[in-house]
């Protein structure tokens, strides 16, 4: 029998096409990326449902248009009822793992019906078990699983498994250096003060800086979401080929940047330079990936999210040929 392939997905948050060297930026190198892209698959008709975060991801995991999946815009969690491509996968015999940015369910407080309710003068309300088409409770502890403040108050709290599908969960919920989630106690076991190293009010000065939303963070490189993401990756990774070698997995390794605010982790980088060590750790995790005892070869594959561009590029190695390619 044929082995099935591992996949490793990597998925970069807020990042355009044009900003890879494989699709014609000449200034932003991105080596890693643009090999990837020359072993593989380039796609250049990959077209995004929606161009906003939460609509986008949930149509990625459930194949539907927002039409369909009932995420219209931020703010609205894809229904736990849902089928994704990842419960396929785990029926089919895959170990899959969500390690970063999921962003199925709202990271804030906002509450779910209020983004549907009618605001217009003389309009009434309708009454919450009839506020959607669909008579799904979006308000329970179930649909928190993703909220940053849930995670501040806990960082040790527990989540149910599958999780649209995932069976292993490392979670980072917001953007920059303000990220929450199982990163939270990750930080808090390193650094005795997590919360002076997030946010501009504890930067760097940084007078040549003009860019909205942008600061340079004092959370160091070794703490930051990326690291601990190419950390969790690796581990599982690693277990996986000392535990279970000839069963596939599929690892979604999501990384929040670089989405606003724009915070590079060390004073004497500039913002190209940050993404550089960014762009580095998809190779360091590429290798890995290849290199552990496993059985099959992987489908390793970069696609990044999600507004600014009409299209997102796909990189795909290891003999795929899924797809239009360029």
């Amino acid at each position: 029998m044929r082995k099935r392939p591992n996949i490793l997905l990597f998925l970069t948050d807020e990042q355009r096409a044009d900003h890879l060297g494989c699709y014609g930026n000449s200034i932003l190198r991105t080596p890693h990326i643009d090999g990837i892209a020359q072993s593989g698959a380039r796609y250049d008709r990959f077209y995004t449902a929606v161009p906003v975060c939460m609509p986008n991801r949930a149509s990625l995991a459930t194949g539907r248009m927002p039409s369909a999946h009932g995420v219209r815009q931020n703010g609205i969690p894809l229904p736990l009822e849902s089928t994704t491509f990842v419960d396929l996968l785990a029926a089919a015999g895959y170990r899959p793992a969500a390690i970063g940015k999921i962003h199925l369910q709202n990271i804030g407080d906002a509450p779910t019906d209020s983004r549907s309710l009618p605001g217009g003068e003389g309009q009434v309300s309708p009454p919450p078990e009839f506020a959607e088409a669909i008579k799904h409770d979006r308000m329970t502890d179930a649909y928190k699983a993703e909220n940053i403040r849930a995670w501040q108050n806990n960082p040790r709290r527990q989540i149910s498994t599958p999780y649209y599908g995932f069976e292993h969960l490392r979670i980072c919920s917001g953007d920059g250096d303000m990220v929450e989630g199982h990163f939270t106690a990750w930080l808090s076991e390193r650094h005795s003060d997590p919360a002076s190293l997030k946010g501009p009010q504890h930067a760097y000065p940084a007078d040549d800086y003009s860019v909205p939303q942008a600061y340079r963070t004092s959370m160091p490189e070794e703490l930051y979401p990326t690291r601990y993401i190419e950390e969790e990756t690796i581990a599982f990774i690693e277990e996986h080929s000392l535990n279970a070698p000839d069963s596939p997995f599929f690892v979604h390794c999501s990384f929040p940047n670089p989405h606003h605010p724009f915070t590079p982790p060390d004073p004497s980088k500039q913002l190209f330079d940050r993404l550089l060590v960014h762009f580095a750790l998809v190779e360091k995790l590429r290798v890995r990936c290849r290199t552990e005892r496993l059985t099959a070869k992987p489908i390793i594959i970069f696609v990044h999210s999600r507004h600014s561009v009409p299209h997102y590029p796909v990189a795909a190695t290891e003999g795929t040929s899924f797809g239009r390619k360029s």
